[in-house]
């Protein structure tokens, strides 16, 4: 089963696929344009990961500092994002 994160990598890379794949006749795709394009995705990818596991260790955090049914179900929640 696909992760939400997964598919939505999955569609990242589609849209930039389809961005590179309609590039007009009248540009010149080079090795390293795809290069720099691949590499743009790859780092929106890394970042949406290490903002999300900023986020997870918030939450970690708050329920080992006050554990409560309140922030474990925020745990869980950020967790599962």
């Amino acid at each position: 089963m696909l992760t939400l994160r997964t598919t939505a990598s999955i569609c990242v890379a589609m849209v930039g696929l389809h961005s590179f794949a309609s590039l007009g006749a009248e540009e010149n795709v080079t090795p390293e344009s795809v290069a720099t394009h691949y590499a743009d995705i790859v780092l929106a990818s890394y970042e949406d990961s290490l903002s999300t596991a900023k986020a997870l260790t918030a939450q970690v955090k708050a329920f080992t500092d006050a554990p409560s049914n309140e922030t474990l179900s925020a745990a869980k929640v950020a967790w599962l994002t």
